[in-house]
């Protein structure tokens, strides 16, 4: 990874051939399937508003609704409107997307909310004493 983002600084400071909006389309495909020929699996770590963090393994076409149930077990009210976000800005993650489209690919930390006023606890005590 550190490689990657070598050759992106390199890049950005010797500038970049100009390209059309089909060539560009085309590399950025490219690019990603070479991600996914060098990476088999995605590390999502998930942040709870009270700092927990929790990690999944995914594969990179997981949908964030599957992230969400994969989530439900470990809450301690799964039947509470939650949501996931990426931040700065708080942008809420569409539960359709998958984590590749979202650029969450290899890994990425998202955010846990409550979408009620006063949520309480948001982990379960089961899932809190194997911490």
């Amino acid at each position: 990874m550190y490689k990657d983002l070598r050759d992106e600084v390199k890049k950005l400071t010797e500038g970049d051939m100009l390209m059309t909006k089909e060539m560009r389309e085309s590399q950025k495909e490219g690019a990603k399937l070479a991600m996914l020929s060098k990476y088999k699996s995605c590390v999502l770590r998930i942040q709870f508003p009270d700092r927990h963090v929790v990690q999944g393994i995914f594969s990179p076409d997981s949908s964030i609704s599957e992230v969400l149930t994969w989530l439900s077990p470990l809450l301690s009210s799964p039947d509470t409107p939650h949501e996931l976000y990426t931040a700065p800005p708080r942008t809420p993650l569409p539960p359709a997307e998958t984590l590749m489209d979202l650029n969450l690919f290899p890994a990425a930390l998202v955010h846990f909310a409550s979408l009620e006023q006063s949520p309480g606890q948001l982990l379960s005590d089961d899932t809190l004493s194997h911490v």
